[in-house]
Formats: C-alpha cells, structure tokens, sequence
C-alpha cells in the first residue's frame, strides 16, 4: 500500500533499520528483559488464553464449570492418582506406550515420599543465601547524562559505546509504570555503559521542577506514540544533536555539514554527518572515554536549549523538541552479581560509592535475589561461645516478642530434648546459630501453592476473616497443580515492617532540627522514599535454563512450525523452516532441555526477588550517596530475609526435595507428553519435503501438546487455547488436574495407548460463525513464515474440513458435491480479499487522518472525524462493496478529503471499459499461476492474503475436479466455473437479481480491479 500523505519537510518511515526491527523474531533474541515469572513467548500467545486466576481457583476444585457437553463429560470422568515413581519407572524403561496411554484418561500427580525430604527434623534447616543484584535502573535528575556518569573523575577502564543505528529499539521493561515519566514515543537507546544500556528520555521540561503537578503519576503528560521509541523524525533530529555536540567537541573524525537537514531523511542525515557511518559503512559505533562522556553531558546540560532555539520552523511545528528536554536512563537485567560477600564487604562499598553520582540521581531502581534451600544434615561442629563478641546480648526470642529475656549460654544447653537447636537471638531478633554444618546434602525447594496465600495475609478484620493484602498469581510447575512459582504486585506482608524501619531511616523530617533527631520528642517524617513494586518467587534452576535466551525451545513450539513450513514461499521463510527442521533432527526441544539439566549439582534452590523503587532525591542529603545506600538500603533489605519473622512463615510454605529430584521432576511428570511427541516426529519426519501437504489435524493436534508441554515448563495459562484446547481437555486436564488428558472426541480411544495416534478429524470443531476449523498454531505459523502462510494454511485446512462436513446451506442449488466444495474454495479466497482491501482502505484514511485528529486545528479535527465515523460505518456493512448509494456514500466519504474546500465526490472511470465476469475469473486464475510467476495486478493488492488464499483455494478446486473425473483442459473450466458461482454467491441479494453471471458487473469493474481516486486528491493503490 502506498498513501500519500503530506510531510511538511519531515520523514516518512524510510528507514530500513525500522523495517528490520520490526522483523525481529524477539522470541530467539537474546535475554534483553529482567527475568519475569509471568512471561510467555510470543508464538504461544493465544488470543483466547485462559486466565492466570482461573488457574488460581482450579487449586482448590477439580470440577469445571459445565455450560458445554465437552465440561461435563470432562466432569463425569473420574481422576485417577499416579506417583511420580510410577512415572519415573516409565521415564527410565522408556515405556512410552504407557506414558501415552494416561493422556485418554484424567489423572493426578502424587509426589510420594521418595523424593520428598521431611522438613520437621531437627537436622534439616533452611539456609538463607547467597544474594544476588539482578535488575537496575537509574534515572537522572537533571537534564543532562547524569545517570551514565560515575562519581570517579578518572578511570582508564571505564568506557561507553555510542551506537545511533539501534535508535528504534523498544524500552526493554515492560514496567513502563516503573518510570518517573510516560516513556511513550520518548526513549531513544543510544548504546551501552560498561555493562549497561544507555538511553536517553526526552521528558516534558516540567519534570526538573519535583514538585510540579505534572510530576504525580496519575498526571504525567502523555504523547499518542504508539511505541515507546520516539518517532522516525524525532530519532532523526535526535541524531542531529548528538552529531552537534559530537562535532562541536572535536571528537574523532565526526563533522556535521549541516546540523538541520531539511526534509529530514535518514539519507538526509547520513549526508549530513558521518555518525551513522562513514562512506560504505551500515553501523559505525563510536567509543567515548570517561572525559569525553562528561563533556558529551556538559553538551546535553548547556547545548541542548541552543541547538533547539536554532531549529528550523519545521522541525518544531508538533513542539516536541520546544517542550521536552534529554535525560539520561540506564538499565541492566540478569547481571546476577553477588552481594554482601563477606570477604569483601568495603570493596562493594566503595564500589558503590563509586559507580554513580547520587546527588544527580532522581530514582533509583533494583531488583534483589536471595536464594533459599535446605540442608540435610550429617554432621555438625559446635560454634563455641568464645568466638562471638563479649558484649553481644543474646535473648531466648527474636524482637517481635515482648516477653523475650536475656539468656547466659554458659546456662543453656545447645540441644533440646528432640534434638532441636537450642535458639538464640540477637538484639535485631536474629537468630544466632550454635552450630554450624559440616557434612550436609543441598536439597531442592518448590512453592507449595496450597499454602503461599500465608505470605500475603493481611490482619484478620473486625469479624475475624482473613484475606490477602495484595494480590498474586500462581505458577504451577512440572504437571503438579500444587507446586510452582508465584508472582505479586506488591511484596510479602512479613516483610513490610522490615521496608518501612528502612524506609524511616532515609526520609528526611518535616520538622527541622539536629537531623540525629535529639532535640525533638517525635520525628514527622516526609513521604516514602523507598517502595516494594512487586515480587517473584520461583526455582533457581529457571536461570540455568534461560541464562542466555528468552525462552528455552522447550517452550517455542518448535515442532508444529516444522511440521507446518512444508508450504513456506520465499527464501526467509523456506530458511526458517529449515532451521526447524534442523533443530528437532538434531534432538527435539524437550531432549535438549533434559540434556541441559542433567547430571547432579544442578542449581535447585527457591529464589525471592524483590523490586524496589528509591526516590533518592528525596532521601535525607547525609543517605545520598552509595556508600550509604549499600549500608542502609541494600544490605539490610538483604539480610531481613533471615528474620525470624520473614524466614518462619515462608518455611511453612515450602516443600523440600531430595538431592537433584527437581531437574528430574519435569523430565519425569511430562514424559507422557514428549513422548507423544516423539511418536508423532519419528512417524511423520521422512514426510517433510518442499510441498509436501501435512495433515492439518495433526499440525493442531501437536500444537496443543506443545502448548501443554510449555504450561509444564511455566505455569502460565495464556498458552492454553480455550476453545480448541479446552474441548479437547488438554487444557482442562493441566489445569485441573495437573496432567493433561485427551478427550476421545479428538482421538480415537485406545490409539494412544496402541502408539497409532487416530485423529478423529470428523469431530474437528469448527467456528459457528465462520465453518473455519479452531486452529493453536496461527501464532506460530505467523510468526515464523508470514500472515500469507497461515492464511493460505487455515483455507487449505477448511476447504479439506469442507469436503466431509460441508452445511447443507451452501451452493443448495448445486447438485454436483465436488463442484460444491470448490465453489466453497473460491468463496473462503474471496472473504479473505474482502478483509484485504477492507484492511487496505481503513489503514490508508487512518494514516491521513490521525496527524488531523491528534492537532489542534479544530475544522481540520472535525472534518477527520467525520471521516472517521464513515469509515467505521462502511467496514460495518455485510456488503462493503457494493453499489448500494448509502454503502458507496460511506467509502467515499472515507477515503476524500474535502478539508480544503467541496469537492466532487466520483469515482475514476475504469480505463478498462466494460469487462464480462469471464475477463475477471480469467485474471484471477493466471494471477495464481506459479509457472511461470506472473506480475502481481489486481485485484491482488500488496500485503494482502489473497494470492496466497487463493493459490491455494485453486490447487484445491482442482483435486475436487479430479477426484470427480474431470481431466486435461476440463479442470480449468471447472475452476473458472466455481469461482464464477462463488462470485455471484457473494454478490448482495439486489445485485443477483439485476445481473446475471455473464454480465459487466459494476462492483467488479470499477471495486476490483480499478484503484479507488477522487479529482485531485489522494487515492489508494495495489501496487505490484
């Protein structure tokens, strides 16, 4: 599609580094986001996903919700209970049949006490660490770099890489609430600093005054961006600073010929500097030592308003650039990086002190890890009492209790009479231990779900009811229903009073006066400084297998988008598929994960993360700075995860595994699955050659078993199709029960258990609406091989449901069954043009009239939503392209711009003349043809599905003719035949009347195949 738009001097999107962003299979990129429990791949994303609460509620039933026949046969059917060991046993005698033969039935996984480590014994206890820094973000406070530049004046290791190429990239969290601003069309990476991205905002000038109204959340101005990346203009002018100030520095060999290029093109821009690159080079990174990224902030800090004042008229007609001004952001995710080592406590203190400059920090925010696991104990040492400090006091409970006394250990015996440590506190309420592990095995921790609702209890209310003071999603892993991960939007309750005493130790008070607070009776402090944003509770192994990658390819559908690319056009598309099918010839994904997490010392132990946000300009001026925020903020958020009173309640909520049993949990409970999909991949692999055709039934059908195998791996329930999977108790069972189960609607019964998987194809449900097959794999096929792909997929796989199952109702006055199924064909290509060049005019008039509806000039915004409105009205109508006088009067409406003036309302004759339905039909058909490859014309619009659709619809009409004997040049009138019925079928009723098959139909002449204009004005084109 081509629309012109007028530009008034600026770019249109002409880059092609925006084209290839755009692109981007972010599902295999590189890990470029904090870990989030929550997260799911992008190709198992179902629109019609169950949700997380439902998962959440299905914890404590095991019957559904019966509004359908499918729910209550699924609740008529009784699960039955396996244990793990039983599942194991199969695992390890490759019993597969058996594996296959649980899925016909519903059943329940029982973790039994072979693999279950008793947490009540007096030798096994929790240990608390190590911590871990994960996720940092800092925002600066001043116009300027402030948040990339060290507190250090000189350091010969320090550096930052500017890279201007990468200037469309997404704000990598998807917390964008997180922020002191609405990033929206504001962010612009500029490269990395050390081991962070560098990015700057371009924030509304309001924000260096804090205590401006515009600063409160609820009030952050807003920019109707789409994205978060600023616009292909404002990148564009963006890059012209930088090249300014660059260029005003003297800094290598960067020049600016001319700092305002007008109209402003990305060629414009590469004419006018080399900071892009220099002659022949796509991607020029530029390395700026500590000195020169001070001075490229002084730029920022005292250049920026100069250069904006200097702008041509034209750069500054939306005022962007006169309204906002550049602040500097960092972020780093997964670095991991251990803290409070106590070998080296004053090098991480000084470290921070070092690392950043927090007098110019506006917030800081940080996410903190710490691991938790159990020790099974062998043997223990005493700690003897001579080796704590003489003036320590100790105290037979922790500082929670009132009623905790002093205790002389010299009096007190190390063990109690079951063998239980003796405990003592310090005058924190620590636990001081008298003991200490010397020969001891690390066991594996999951999240009991039953029981993690304890750590989000508020106080009871007045009639003694408890509830839940934030709400949290769970996360069930491995098939079990009952263990998993946990994710909340606020932080554990017995946590709270340790944040709030850490908090009232940072804020300045209200009242002035010695800051030490001495000569004041109470301290009224300000507002909080330090705030809980959200928590995740989930096992350490997910980090062993995601390190690198977003997702690990257990969780990618990889195997129905190799069964699925048979069919791919193009060479990205054929590559793609190629890669696929190397990649599960190589080893299936679930073996590549079993393979990663075998062998023993896997890393097993739960982890809690917390996020939190510290307002540093507002902290009292003594905290501001990094020494202090190590040892006022950092440390002691760290360490309160071993008071008694965090440490007790999480312990409840936690059940203990036997050495390395957790890495096997997922092999083992899943195993009924993979082993399917074993079954399927050896049956079908041989098969999968270029064009060859694969039985849709069975593409869908190893879809949701993938979609089941990555709720296995990740709890999360978007990647359950509700319809489809849920009819064919896939979902149902995984939710419910724990182990998935298959409905013997969807398969033959007993076939699984027998290893020939039957598909009971003629049960395939269909959309009332449309007759169109439920499919799970659109997601994947789109984005691995085109909207095109699929589209052409999903009309192969109706017309083949059709043959069988085709409703009376369609074609009635057609006797002849095979002629009935390609006019079908001919009508499913058709419906998909409809939705082309519905698809085409909606995105043209919304491209033209969004600059309107978003300006101030008021004639010019009411003239735009007067089109609007008929816009909406003509994509309303059953028959958007007809002739009918009130339908015709809402396109034209639409697609003309009478803002300057009344202009005639017309369509542009056709240069064809008139044109029987036969010329139609005849161009359709040789504009499918793939040999040799015709010119693409129209009525075939570029971006749209129809090629694609009907080539297909085509290949099919011509296996109905077949398969009824038609033979030779015969097969070719049967098409034009069907598409000629279909295209009369599709006609609106008055149309029929009025024209018969033969006639010169308006709505194809001048609709179809003439591109829509107006005297003058811009038109809408399908352009080869």
């Amino acid at each position: 599609m081509d629309v012109n738009v007028p530009h008034h001097g600026l770019s249109r999107n002409d880059d092609p580094q925006v084209a290839e962003h755009r692109n981007v299979d972010a599902d295999e990129q590189p890990n470029n986001i904090p870990f989030d429990v929550s997260e799911l791949p992008q190709q198992l994303a179902a629109g019609d996903g169950h949700r997380q609460d439902e998962v959440h509620v299905a914890l404590y039933q095991q019957q559904v919700e019966a509004n359908q026949d499918y729910m209550t046969k699924f609740n008529t059917s009784r699960p039955r209970g396996i244990t793990l060991s039983k599942l194991r046993a199969m695992y390890r005698n490759r019993d597969s049949l058996g594996a296959m033969g649980l899925l016909s039935g519903r059943h329940r996984l029982i973790i039994d006490d072979d693999h279950i480590v008793p947490r009540d014994g007096p030798n096994v206890v929790p240990r608390v660490g190590p911590h871990y820094i994960d996720h940092t973000l800092y925002v600066g406070s001043r116009q300027g770099l402030d948040a990339g530049l060290p507190k250090i004046l000189a350091d010969h290791n320090w550096q930052v890489i500017l890279d201007l190429t990468n200037v469309h990239r997404l704000w990598p969290d998807s917390n964008v609430a997180g922020l002191p601003f609405n990033p929206m069309g504001r962010m612009v990476y500029i490269g990395t600093r050390l081991q962070e991205q560098l990015w700057v905002a371009l924030v509304p000038r309001t924000f260096f005054e804090p205590n401006h109204p515009d600063n409160a959340r609820a009030t952050h101005p807003t920019l109707n961006e789409p994205t978060t990346a600023l616009s292909q203009s404002h990148s564009l002018m963006f890059i012209m600073f930088i090249a300014y100030a660059l260029g005003r520095m003297r800094l290598q060999d960067i020049h600016c010929s001319t700092p305002y290029p007008v109209p402003l093109t990305r060629a414009a821009v590469k004419r006018s500097t080399d900071i892009l690159g220099r002659d022949g080079e796509n991607h020029r990174r530029i390395i700026l030592r500590l000195e020169d990224f001070r001075r490229l902030h002084d730029m920022f800090d005292t250049g920026w308003n100069d250069w904006v004042d200097l702008a041509p008229l034209q750069w500054k007609e939306d005022n962007f650039l006169v309204n906002n001004a550049p602040v500097g952001v960092t972020i780093r995710y997964g670095q991991n990086q251990p803290l409070i080592n106590n070998r080296a406590l004053d090098v991480e203190r000084q470290n921070w002190d070092n690392d950043r400059n927090y007098s110019y920090i506006r917030q800081f925010t940080f996410s903190l890890a710490t691991h938790m696991s159990y020790l099974d104990v062998r043997e223990w040492r005493d700690v003897h009492n001579h080796q704590r400090h003489e003036d320590d006091i100790l105290y037979d409970k922790s500082n929670n209790d009132p009623t905790r006394a002093e205790v002389n250990l010299e009096d007190l015996p190390l063990l109690d009479e079951e063998g239980f440590e003796v405990n003592v506190y310090n005058e924190e309420g620590f636990r001081v231990p008298r003991r200490a592990p010397v020969q001891f095995s690390a066991c594996g921790a999951l999240l009991n779900l039953h029981s993690v609702h304890e750590l989000f209890r508020s106080e009871d209310d007045a009639h003694g009811n408890a509830h839940n003071r934030a709400p949290f999603d769970i996360y069930p892993l491995a098939c079990t229903k009952t263990l998993g991960n946990i994710q909340s939007r606020s932080i554990i309750s017995n946590f709270l009073p340790h944040l709030t005493r850490i908090d009232n130790s940072l804020r300045p008070p209200l009242i002035d006066g010695d800051e030490d607070g001495e000569d004041i009776d109470v301290r009224v402090h300000g507002a909080s400084v330090l705030h809980g944003i959200n928590c995740q509770v989930y096992n350490e192994l997910s980090h062993r297998v995601r390190n690198e990658a977003k997702f690990h390819p257990v969780q990618l559908g990889m195997i129905s988008a190799a069964l699925s690319g048979t069919a791919a056009k193009g060479i990205a598309s054929r590559r793609r598929w190629t890669q696929r099918l190397d990649q599960c010839n190589d080893s299936l994904p679930h073996e590549r994960f079993n393979e990663k997490v075998s062998g023993n010392n896997q890393p097993q132990a739960l982890r809690f993360e917390n996020t939190y946000t510290l307002d540093v300009y507002r902290m009292r001026d003594a905290c501001r700075n990094g020494s202090a925020i190590y040892d006022q903020v950092i440390t002691p958020l760290l360490k309160a995860w071993s008071h008694p009173t965090v440490l007790l309640p999480i312990r409840d909520t936690i059940v203990v595994f036997k050495p390395d049993r957790i890495p096997s949990l997922f092999a083992w409970a899943t195993f009924p699955l993979t082993a399917l999909l074993e079954k399927i991949w050896d049956a079908h692999k041989h098969t999968l050659v270029e064009g060859a055709v694969i039985d849709p039934c069975l593409i869908e059908f190893t879809s949701m078993v993938e979609r089941a195998l990555n709720f296995s791996h990740t709890g999360n329930a978007r990647v359950l199709c509700r319809r489809l999977m849920d009819r064919a108790w896939i979902s149902l069972g995984i939710i419910h029960d724990g182990l998935p189960s298959v409905s013997d609607t969807f398969v033959a019964n007993g076939s699984l258990a027998t290893g020939n998987l039957v598909i009971r194809q003629e049960s395939w449900p269909v959309d009332q609406d449309t007759r169109r097959p439920l499919t799970s794999s659109r997601r994947t096929q789109e984005l691995t091989y085109g909207k095109d792909h699929y589209e052409a997929y999903e009309a192969r796989f109706t017309i083949r449901h059709a043959i069988n199952h085709l409703p009376a109702r369609i074609y009635p006055q057609i006797c002849n069954h095979s002629m009935r199924v390609a006019c079908y064909a001919a009508q499913i290509g058709f419906m998909v043009y409809f939705d082309d060049v519905k698809r085409l005019v909606q995105d043209g008039v919304l491209q033209e009239i969004q600059p309107a509806l978003d300006g101030n000039d008021r004639h010019a915004r009411r003239t735009a939503n007067d089109r609007h409105t008929a816009l909406s009205r003509w994509l309303d109508e059953e028959y958007p392209l007809s002739y009918s006088s009130h339908i015709l009067a809402y396109l034209l409406r639409a697609i003309i711009n009478t803002n300057d003036g009344n202009r005639k309302l017309e369509l542009t004759k056709s240069h064809l003349g008139s044109k029987p339905l036969s010329f139609f039909v005849d161009t359709i058909v040789k504009q499918c043809s793939t040999n040799p490859t015709p010119r693409r014309q129209p009525p075939f619009i570029t971006g749209g599905h129809f090629l694609a659709v009907m080539r297909v619809a085509i290949d099919e009409m011509k296996q109905c003719a077949s398969r009824d004997s038609v033979t030779g040049k015969d097969i070719d009138l049967f098409v034009s035949e069907a598409i000629s019925h279909a295209v009369a079928a599709l006609l609106p009723p008055s149309s029929r009347m009025t024209y018969g098959l033969t006639s010169e139909l308006p709505l194809l002449r001048d609709l179809l195949l003439q591109p829509l204009s107006s005297q003058g004005e811009s038109h809408f084109k399908s352009l080869p």
